[in-house]
């Protein structure tokens, strides 16, 4: 079992497929409609994009909802405690590939998440496979914020807390910015590996670079992976599940 917080209120993983979550109905309450909208979406493309997102999402009480996955997923929150606050690159380099994948699908079909951390996204080793369990503030693509996460307001950019406005460089900055935490910078800055010779200077540029587009910000991000790293290898993250943690 697996204890963590987010904006809404507690998340409990209790299996191998389902999170409880318990908080606030409000938050609850749009995360749940968000959802809906987002698995409404019809064709192929979406259909593809949809295994981001939770399998099933069930309201069982006013300040509870039952998430479903398609198979086994673990919290980024937890994969951080299992390995010590820090991933081996090669781990990092696909996790930020899923969820760069994610913020460009949301920008095409014109919305905004607002809310990618390491509270939203759970991971699925066995296929590198990404899953974001919560919408509570995603918001249409240029319209007013109407909440942002209080737990992680220093993943947004400082334009974004001015003008209240849902841009998707909001997405693109939380996801390189939760990298730099996977790599073990807590301050998610980067600052720490400027001329650090384990760290490829290309890549630390990458991240600590606001981009407004996604999809270039993705391809250019993936251009540097196949110039730097073999893309081609898969890079098996083996979890071993023996104790229960609360984070």
């Amino acid at each position: 079992m697996f204890i963590h917080l987010d904006d809404a209120g507690q998340l409990q993983h209790d299996n191998d497929c389902t999170v409880i979550i318990t908080g606030k109905n409000v938050l609850l309450e749009k995360s749940y409609e968000n959802y809906k909208k987002l698995m409404a979406f019809k064709g192929e493309n979406n259909q593809h994009f949809q295994k981001y997102i939770p399998h099933a999402i069930e309201k069982i009480s006013s300040q509870e909802l039952k998430v479903t996955f398609y198979e086994r997923a673990y919290s980024l929150n937890y994969v951080l405690q299992k390995f010590n606050d820090k991933l081996d690159q090669p781990h990092v380099n696909w996790i930020l590939s899923r969820i760069m994948e994610l913020a460009t699908w949301l920008n095409k079909i014109d919305y905004v998440h607002c809310g990618l951390n390491l509270d939203s996204l759970y991971i699925i080793p066995r296929n590198h496979g990404l899953v974001c369990l919560s919408f509570y503030h995603m918001t249409p693509v240029n319209e007013k914020l109407s909440s942002i996460s209080g737990r992680y307001v220093n993943l947004y950019p400082s334009y974004n807390l001015v003008t209240k406005l849902a841009t998707p460089n909001i997405d693109i900055v939380s996801a390189k910015k939760t990298a730099l935490r996977l790599m073990g910078d807590k301050s998610y800055i980067g600052e720490v590996f400027n001329n650090d010779v384990h760290y490829n200077e290309n890549l630390i540029k990458y991240l600590r670079q606001e981009d407004h587009d996604t999809l270039n910000s993705y391809n250019t991000y993936r251009d540097i992976l196949r110039a730097h790293y073999n893309t081609k290898q898969f890079h098996q993250l083996i979890i071993e599940e023996n104790d229960n943690r609360t984070a």
